[in-house]
């Protein structure tokens, strides 16, 4: 990230002179440290949050950025629950977990198992993709959906 801010400060075409700053912190997948840095950041004038990197933590400051309308995008947070209608300042840059569970649903369709186990973590990330999976397996193909948590 460095590099390309280095770089776009460098050529004075892109943001017409105007320097643009990057203030890093790591917030150890912590939600507390994730939302405290977030206000933190509004003290600095910030114009956008880069990040973070868990959809757990994309929740909470993605609301604190709504609220103080900032923009969030985030790299990484793939959680389909994290959409433009409940948060319209959080900006996804990758594809959400919706995505991955329908193809994992098309393979149970392409094989015929008519039996699926789901093991998932007892977390946001693992409960919103498991649910998202068994939807579509069940109601588009017809299967048996078992699920196991692993806490």
């Amino acid at each position: 990230m460095e590099a390309a801010v280095s770089d776009i400060n460098n050529d004075i075409r892109i943001l017409n002179g105007t320097k643009l700053n990057l203030l890093m912190d790591d917030v150890n997948c912590s939600v507390f440290l994730g939302s405290v840095g977030a206000f933190q950041l509004v003290e600095e004038e910030v114009v956008a949050i880069i990040g973070p990197q868990s959809s757990g933590i994309a929740h909470m400051i993605s609301a604190i950025a709504n609220g103080l309308q900032v923009p969030l995008i985030s790299y990484a947070a793939t959680d389909p629950t994290l959409s433009a209608l409940q948060f319209p300042f959080f900006i996804r840059t990758t594809q959400s977990d919706s995505y991955q569970m329908a193809v994992m649903a098309d393979l149970v369709d392409f094989f015929r198992w008519r039996e699926v186990i789901a093991i998932v973590v007892d977390d946001e990330y693992g409960r919103n993709g498991d649910r998202s999976f068994g939807r579509r397996v069940e109601q588009e193909k017809g299967k048996n959906f078992i699920q196991i948590v692993f806490v």
